[in-house]
């Protein structure tokens, strides 16, 4: 089965890590306030990010995809403007890595009661 990685253990990215656990995913998570590096999600096969800004984002995504293996994919699920998304995608392809913008809806409760809605936009292969 395949690793998946949370960055962000935050409102939505803590219940979402719980979530994927509690269906039987291997799982890594971090979080800037926490211990453990962004190094210990980069094995991870997939990586939802779930930060506040774009700055956040970029500085995750560009840290990250070096370490990845070829064929991971990065998951962008942070409100961020779609250049931001377009430009990391661009960086990311140059290591094999493919990057998503994955909006959520359904919120905190969604995120809990694992009903959240995925709007996924990226390489067709990689979704």
């Amino acid at each position: 089965m395949k690793t998946v990685g949370v960055v962000g253990l935050g409102a939505m990215g803590k219940p979402i890590l719980a979530r994927l656990s509690s269906c039987g995913f291997p799982v890594v998570g971090y979080d800037h306030s926490g211990g453990g590096s962004l190094a210990d999600v980069a094995v991870a096969d997939f990586v939802f990010v779930v930060v506040p800004t774009d700055d956040d984002v970029s500085t995750v995504v560009t840290s990250l995809a070096p370490s990845m293996r070829r064929g991971s994919v990065i998951a962008v699920s942070s409100s961020v403007r779609p250049a931001t998304c377009v430009g990391l995608a661009s960086y990311t392809v140059d290591y094999g890595v493919e990057l998503l913008d994955v909006a959520l809806t359904g919120g905190i409760r969604g995120a809990e009661a694992g009903t959240l809605n995925l709007l996924v936009g990226g390489d067709p292969a990689a979704v």
